[in-house]
């Protein structure tokens, strides 16, 4: 079975030298039609050969992904502030934790209320932009807003 046979078509191929390792990022159209991202390393291991590992990242999972991905780039810094996740959540205390059942319910229902974005954050002791994407993510909100 050929590869585009096994994984589908490719649409992009990015590919990242990092020493021993090498990263590919694609994204691919599987045979049903459905685009998927899909991030690979390759590193030499023991013995000389080569160990892969991949993540796949499915169309309806994107965007949540990517904000997790964006999220977290501060901290990969090298000038990134030690600490800057606790002087984060002495402000928002909630900030980066995973959001319940019922939080998510409540958002959906204070947003469906009229309550503005600013209360939605002091409400959910999170930042705006966490607001705002699980809004977006909830098809409440306009990606562009």
């Amino acid at each position: 079975m050929s590869e585009e046979q096994e994984y589908g078509e490719e649409l992009f191929s990015a590919k990242v030298a990092a020493g021993n390792r090498t990263y590919f990022v694609d994204v691919q159209r599987a045979q049903n039609g459905a685009k998927y991202l899909k991030i690979s390393e390759s590193r030499q291991g023991d013995e000389k050969e080569h160990e892969h590992q991949r993540v796949m990242v499915f169309e309806e999972d994107i965007v949540d992904f990517i904000h997790a991905i964006t999220e977290a780039m501060p901290f990969m810094r090298p000038d990134a502030p030690p600490g800057r996740l606790s002087r984060l959540r002495e402000k928002h205390p909630r900030a980066y934790e995973k959001w319940t059942e019922e939080e998510n319910a409540r958002l959906r229902a204070e947003f469906a209320k009229g309550t503005p974005r600013e209360e939605l954050a002091v409400m959910f002791q999170r930042q705006r932009a966490a607001i705002k994407s699980r809004l977006q993510k909830f098809g409440l909100l306009d990606q562009s807003k």
